[in-house]
């Protein structure tokens, strides 16, 4: 049985992407409000991932999961290109500088957080907004 016109397979992994991204979010605002920033950076940029690889197997099949960070920022560069958004370019940046944040602590306060936050929530965003139109997840029964 398909679902919204793609296999089970497909279908199952969306769902499972975007699964994950819900307790991404819920993970982030419990880092926001403890003040753990470098979590909370990488959080978004797992939610950012989560929606990409969706997209990218809603697209693809299931070859399109992006199996590396190079595999997401390629295919969102190619995203970018598709709706010519240079905001998706500027986004991306942000996300990568979240993630790198992670590692090396440089986002001291969640007002510079949130400048990051805010390109990238655009893009997660714009990422539902395809992902919607493709895919639409069947009632639970």
């Amino acid at each position: 049985m398909s679902h919204a016109g793609f296999d089970e397979e497909v279908y199952r992994t969306v769902s499972e992407y975007l699964e994950h991204s819900k307790r991404h979010q819920e993970n982030l605002r419990e880092f926001i409000q403890r003040g753990e920033l470098e979590k909370a950076g990488d959080m978004l940029w797992g939610i950012l991932s989560c929606y990409s690889n969706a997209l990218s197997i809603l697209l693809r099949g299931q070859k399109g999961v992006l199996r590396t960070h190079r595999d997401t920022i390629r295919f969102l560069e190619e995203f970018a290109k598709s709706i010519g958004d240079k905001r998706v370019i500027d986004a991306v940046k942000e996300a990568e500088r979240l993630h790198a944040n992670f590692y090396h602590g440089f986002i001291r306060d969640a007002e510079d957080l949130r400048k990051h936050y805010e390109g990238v929530y655009l893009l997660i965003q714009l990422l539902d907004e395809q992902i919607r139109k493709l895919f639409a997840p069947s009632p639970s029964r």
